[in-house]
C-alpha cells in the first residue's frame, strides 16, 4: 500500500480491538511471524514460551491459542494483501440496509451544506 500510494509513512486505519489490545501488543513485542524452511511462519509454542521466560510475563493457555491464531491469520492476510485490489480484512461487504443508511445520511449531510449555503 505504501509503494501504490508513494508515500512511505503511509499507516492503513485499522479494527478496533477493545478488551484484547494486550494480545495485540504482545503479538507486535514477540513478532507476529518466524523464519520457517524455505519463508515466514507462524509463531511456535516453544517461541512464545521463550517470549514469556523473556519477559515475565505468563499467559494463560486460551491467550497463548490466540496468540498462535493470530499469527496464522497475519501471515494469511499479509499473502492476500500482495494481490491487486484486495480489501482490507476488516471490511466486509456490505448489506443493502448498510448502504442505504448511509446513502441516506450523505443525501441529509449534503441537503444541510446547502441549506446552510444559501443563508
Amino acid at each position: 500500500m505504501r509503494a501504490d500510494r508513494k508515500d512511505e509513512g503511509y499507516v492503513p486505519e485499522l479494527p478496533r480491538v477493545d478488551g484484547a489490545a494486550y494480545l495485540v501488543a504482545y503479538l507486535w513485542d514477540i513478532g507476529p511471524t518466524m523464519v520457517a524452511g524455505m519463508g515466514l511462519g507462524p509463531l511456535t509454542h516453544e517461541e512464545i514460551r521463550a517470549w514469556q521466560s523473556n519477559t515475565g510475563v505468563w499467559l494463560q493457555p486460551w491467550e497463548t491459542r490466540i496468540l498462535r491464531q493470530l499469527s496464522m491469520d497475519y501471515i494469511v492476510e499479509m499473502r492476500d494483501a500482495e494481490k491487486p485490489g484486495c480489501p482490507a480484512p476488516w471490511n466486509g461487504t456490505p448489506s443493502p440496509a448498510e448502504l442505504s443508511s448511509v446513502a441516506d445520511r450523505m443525501l441529509q449531510s449534503i441537503r444541510a451544506m446547502a441549506a446552510r449555503g444559501k443563508k
